[in-house]
């Protein structure tokens, strides 16, 4: 998988960011509190379904709702973007679009995360959440 784009949308310090990543290795750099583990609980949490906080405490504070955007290549060679809606005390809103054609395919957890799964090609995993922690 290589993740090409993050989209943050009122996440915690992040009002509206958009952060591109290049192929290879990326480096993500900045001083306490300025957002870097953000950035990993925000993908973590849209493209496996893994956070240690909980999704109300990623929302920005006296938001009412936040989003996180992930457009990745999986290993089928397709883009694909997770779009991941938040709203306090609610699980929100997941959904994974093809890039190319502009195409809804799949939304709720248990959909979007058994596509993840076939199109990264994990075959063995009970809690992919846990996957991403470790």
């Amino acid at each position: 998988m290589i993740i090409k784009k993050l989209k943050l949308e009122n996440i915690k310090s992040y009002v509206n960011e958009e952060i591109d990543f290049t192929q290879g290795i990326n480096f993500i750099l900045g001083t306490n509190g300025s957002g870097k583990t953000t950035i990993i609980e925000s993908i973590g949490l849209a493209l496996f379904n893994f956070s240690k906080s909980t999704q109300s405490d990623m929302i920005r504070y006296n938001k009412t709702k936040a989003s996180i955007e992930v457009d990745f290549i999986a290993n089928d060679g397709m883009e694909y973007r997770v779009v991941r809606t938040l709203r306090p005390k609610t699980s929100g809103t997941v959904k994974i679009i093809d890039v190319a054609g502009n195409t809804e395919l799949y939304s709720g957890v248990g959909e979007v995360y058994a596509f993840i799964k076939t199109v990264l090609k994990v075959v063995r995993t009970k809690d992919f959440a846990k996957m991403f922690e470790e």
